[in-house]
This record gives structure tokens, sequence and C-alpha cells, in this order.
């Protein structure tokens, strides 16, 4: 996203909004959604519940992404792009492992990718 806010006008917000709905009724993920439209995550399901668009997601994601989290080849975002969560999301369920005493988890640093550093 860029720091720079863009001004928008209520019709402009609208359209995009509705716009951005209609890519997630399509089957795209919030993630890619997101990252298409220079928007948060936040926005993404505010604008699916505004058009009452239903976001498919695993309700219960964190055993796969905890088994998944084992694989030292798999970024946060890989992990994230596969299941359709936040990479926020990826490295909350990596910190309670670590900090669960988890073993056999790789080394990572919470917040750093490394497809992104």
């Amino acid at each position: 996203m860029t720091t720079k806010m863009e001004l928008f006008s209520h019709t402009e917000r609208s359209a995009r909004r509705k716009r951005i709905a209609d890519q997630i009724l399509k089957g795209d993920s919030v993630a890619d959604v997101a990252r298409q439209n220079n928007v948060t995550p936040h926005l993404v399901y505010a604008s699916c519940k505004q058009f009452g668009v239903p976001i498919k997601r695993e309700k219960e994601a964190w055993p796969v992404i905890l088994k998944r989290l084992f694989d030292p080849k798999l970024a946060f975002t890989d992990i994230s792009e596969q299941l359709n969560v936040t990479v926020q999301r990826i490295s909350a369920i990596y910190k309670m492992a670590v900090d669960a005493g988890i073993p056999g988890l790789p080394v990572r640093k919470v917040g750093v990718d490394k497809k992104t550093g």
C-alpha cells in the first residue's frame, strides 16, 4: 500500500467497494484483492459485508497453519496465499506456538518473511 492517501468521492469509493466485493464473489482471495486494489484486508471484508458477499474461509485454519509452519520452505506469504488468511495471522500463530514451547518449528523472524526480506 502507498503511504499517500488517495482522495475519492463518495461515488468513487462506493464503486471501488463494489468492484472489490465482485472480485471476492468471483473467487479471488482477500489477500490478492487487497493487494490488487492497494487496500487493507479490513476494507475487503467491509466491502463484502456492505454488498452481502460471503467470504469463504476455513473457520478452523490454525491447525493447518501450524502444520505448514513446520515446513521451512514455506514462507509466511506462501501459507497466507494457500489458506486465504493474512500474513499477520500466520505470524501470530507462529509466535503462539513458539511461546507454548512446541518443539521442531523452524526458527523464523516474526514479521520478516523470506520473500519480502
